[in-house]
């Protein structure tokens, strides 16, 4: 025969070969993969089941080594302990924000009441400031927002201090809150 018309065919029956011989061991390691498993007992009277179920052996079922393995509980255990820690700042941070916004509403409780007790201390009353900022120009809205008292009470103040009111007491002022 001749020497090209060898070369194909040795090729060839090189392939299969090599196909049978990983065919065969792909079959033996199957074969020896099913002998090593047991079958559920609720599976074992069907005698047609096909599907064999692994057996579960701990860390070697994950292909990982075991010192990886530690590790990944390690870190699993850190997480739940920095997640706890979290938890249990957040809670305090929580009831602190609580008590400052009580400090907070009692502080401006606390202004406005100096607010309104300044008004009623100041060296001239609170009708000649009023009147003050009448004679100045000022509208009645503006000197009760100034003054943090009604507009009402302005306009009154001014109707009595220009006369033209019919009552000779004027009702007192009282600074309002807001």
């Amino acid at each position: 025969m001749n020497e090209q018309a060898v070369q194909p065919l040795m090729l060839m029956a090189g392939i299969a070969l090599l196909c049978w011989v990983m065919l065969r061991n792909r079959l033996l390691r199957r074969q020896r993969r099913i002998e090593g498993l047991s079958v559920p007992t609720s599976l074992r009277h069907n005698g047609s089941a096909k599907r064999q179920y692994d057996q579960f052996t701990g860390v070697h079922s994950t292909g990982a080594p075991t010192e990886v393995l530690q590790w990944q509980v390690e870190l699993h255990d850190l997480s739940r302990q920095l997640q706890a820690e979290l938890d249990s700042k957040m809670a305090a941070v929580s009831v602190l924000s609580r008590q400052f916004d009580a400090a907070s509403r009692r502080l401006s409780d606390l202004i406005e009441q100096a607010r309104g007790q300044s008004a009623i201390r100041t060296n001239k009353s609170l009708f000649e400031r009023i009147g003050q900022l009448a004679d100045k120009g000022w509208e009645p809205d503006k000197i009760a927002r100034f003054l943090d008292v009604s507009e009402d009470d302005v306009r009154v103040v001014l109707e009595v201090a220009s006369g033209s009111s019919s009552t000779a007491s004027s009702p007192p002022i009282v600074p309002r809150r807001a």
